[in-house]
C-alpha cells in the first residue's frame, strides 16, 4: 500500500460556507481510498461562524481534529501548528476554499511511492480556470523567479496542494508564517535533495467568500524568501 494513513491539514480562516462542502466533498471523496484518513483543521481567527462549522463536522467526525489561534496568524502558521500533530505516514496540505478540488488528489496519489518525498500539484503545468488575471500574473510571474533562482525545474514552488512524506516534512524547521510558507518547504527539500515529483493540476475560482491574499504583503515576503535563496545559490551563509 503506498500510504498506511493520510493526514489531511486545511487551514480555515473565514471560511463558513466552504466548511459546510467538506462533509461531501472532502471526507466522502477520501472515503473511497484503500487507507485512513484523519483531518487537521485549523481555525486561524476567524469571526464569521467557520468556528461553528468546524466544531460541528468535528463533533460527528471522529477523524476531526480542530485547532484554533487566538487571532489571524496566517497560512504558514495554520501549517506549523498542524505538522507536528499529524499521525499519518504522508501528509495532504488542502486549502479551505477547495480551489485546488479533492478529486484532484487521484492525480497526487498515482504518481506517489516509497522513492518519492513530495508531489506537488501545479496548475502552472496544468489549467488556471476562472481565476482571476492579477493572480494569473502573480503566480506564474512569482513561480518563474523562483525556479530561475533554485534552478530546478519545477513549475510551481508556491503553490499549497501537496503531498508529502510525514517524516520528511516534519523534519523541515519552519518560519513563514504566511502564504509564502509553500515555496518555503520546497525551498528546504531542494537544498536536503529531496525526491520530487510535479504533476499538473486544476486551479478554480472559489464559489464562496473572498481571497485572503494581500497583494502587497505577500510579493514583500516573497522577495524575502527570493534573498534567502540567492543567499543560498551563492553558497554564502545566513547570519
Amino acid at each position: 500500500m503506498k500510504i498506511d494513513r493520510l493526514s489531511v491539514i486545511i487551514p480555515c480562516f473565514q471560511e463558513k460556507d466552504n466548511v459546510k462542502r467538506f462533509p461531501s466533498e472532502v471526507l466522502e471523496i477520501f472515503r473511497r481510498y484503500p487507507f485512513d484518513t484523519e483531518y487537521l483543521l485549523v481555525n486561524d481567527g476567524s469571526t464569521d461562524g467557520s468556528s461553528e462549522e468546524i466544531n460541528k463536522l468535528a463533533s460527528s467526525n471522529p477523524n476531526v481534529k480542530v485547532f484554533n489561534h487566538p487571532g489571524n496568524l496566517g497560512l504558514g502558521a495554520c501549517l506549523i501548528t498542524a505538522i507536528p500533530h499529524a499521525s499519518g505516514d504522508a501528509i495532504l496540505t488542502l486549502d479551505a476554499d477547495l480551489t485546488f478540488h479533492p478529486r484532484e488528489f487521484a492525480k497526487l496519489y498515482e504518481i506517489y511511492d516509497e522513492n518519492v518525498d513530495c508531489v506537488a500539484g501545479s496548475p502552472i503545468a496544468g489549467k488556471l480556470e476562472g481565476v482571476l488575471l492579477v493572480r494569473k500574473v502573480l503566480t506564474k510571474g512569482v513561480n518563474l523567479i523562483y525556479r530561475i533562482l533554485l534552478g530546478k525545474d519545477v513549475s510551481a514552488v508556491s503553490s499549497i496542494f501537496r503531498l508529502y512524506r510525514a517524516s520528511v516534512l516534519k523534519g523541515l524547521e519552519l518560519h513563514s508564517q504566511s502564504f509564502q510558507i509553500n515555496a518555503e518547504i520546497l525551498t528546504l527539500l531542494i537544498q536536503e535533495n529531496r525526491v520530487i515529483r510535479e504533476v499538473p493540476v486544476t486551479l478554480t475560482n472559489r464559489k464562496f467568500g473572498r481571497s485572503k491574499i494581500n497583494f502587497f504583503r505577500e510579493i514583500r515576503n516573497h522577495l524575502r524568501l527570493f534573498g534567502r535563496i540567492l543567499i543560498w545559490r551563492l553558497g554564502f551563509k545566513e547570519r
